[in-house]
């Protein structure tokens, strides 16, 4: 942790172990905090900036009662942010670790009843929701850049830096450069023999066309900024919003019936009652995005 922070490392993310990824962990074990509170005193010891705790739900031995135990075992850690994920659909971070596993997963009614903990548990400790199972406190990086229309979404996350280039070190790792995204291999014998060759350890590419530029700004918007300028986007791509995303329109329309958005030709809007819902409705412009070149 220290030799990460002096190469200029001021974020960390740690996540929670994971009983169907470590064979010899038991159900005790999952429930001890000690681990996960040792990394966290040495990050705050080496003065990293923030502290990101990564905890998934709907595991077939996970129940409600559980989750909300080492729940609430992560909040008294006092971590800056938690990422809530469902197993189901991990962060890219941890899809070359988990690969194409058959995973038991848990009844639908007992994922909900835990995805409705950590919101509850979460609100309630003061963590505010940014979207897609990122929480942070108030006064957070994140927070900040939300409230003042800043905030930007790449594939690794929310991030101030948007904009930039982004350079992924490690195995699995993603680097976006312009509209240009690689990914480094996942086997740690051809990511070390690359490196000694003096290559880098890419195992693929793909470059954004213009559909993907267009789906990932609108989602982006939808997703940092709680609220999208449909005209905006318009002027931007030269397109008519409601002819170019038919197929979502009508979707969009019950979602405004419901209670769930604001929907106008000018804006769509996320209501207080659609926040915790804002992965779904970003999903709905994803429908049909298959058409990246690998």
């Amino acid at each position: 942790m220290g030799a990460l922070r002096g190469q200029g490392f001021n974020h960390v993310s740690i996540g929670v172990p994971d009983i169907d990824g470590d064979c010899d962990l038991s159900v005790a074990c999952y429930q001890n905090p000690a681990p996960v509170h040792s990394l966290i005193d040495a990050a705050r010891t080496f003065g990293y900036r923030s502290i990101n705790v990564d905890l998934g739900f709907g595991h077939a031995w996970q129940t409600p009662e559980s989750f909300a135990l080492k729940l609430t075992t992560i909040i008294e850690l006092e971590p800056d942010r938690l990422m809530v994920f469902d197993y189901a659909r991990p962060p890219r971070r941890y899809r070359p670790r988990l690969g194409d596993k058959v995973r038991a997963l848990c009844s639908q009614d007992d994922k909900g009843a835990m995805r409705q903990i950590a919101f509850e548990q979460l609100m309630g400790a003061g963590y505010h929701y940014i979207g897609m199972g990122q929480f942070v406190r108030p006064d957070d990086d994140l927070a900040i850049a939300q409230e003042r229309g800043r905030l930007r979404r790449t594939c690794d996350g929310f991030t101030r830096h948007g904009y930039c280039d982004h350079i992924g070190f490690g195995l699995g790792a993603i680097s976006q450069i312009d509209d240009l995204y690689t990914q480094n291999t996942d086997a740690i014998e051809r990511y070390q023999q690359q490196l000694d060759r003096d290559q880098l350890p890419t195992s693929r590419g793909w470059r954004f066309e213009a559909g993907d530029q267009i789906r990932h700004m609108v989602t982006e918007r939808l997703a940092c900024d709680q609220e999208l300028d449909i005209r905006a986007i318009e002027r931007r791509y030269g397109l008519i919003f409601h002819q170019y995303f038919a197929a979502v329109w009508p979707l969009l329309e019950q979602l405004s019936r419901d209670g769930l958005i604001e929907l106008s030709d000018r804006f769509i809007s996320i209501l207080p009652a659609g926040r915790p819902d804002v992965d779904a409705i970003c999903n709905l412009f994803e429908q049909d995005s298959g058409s990246a070149r690998h």
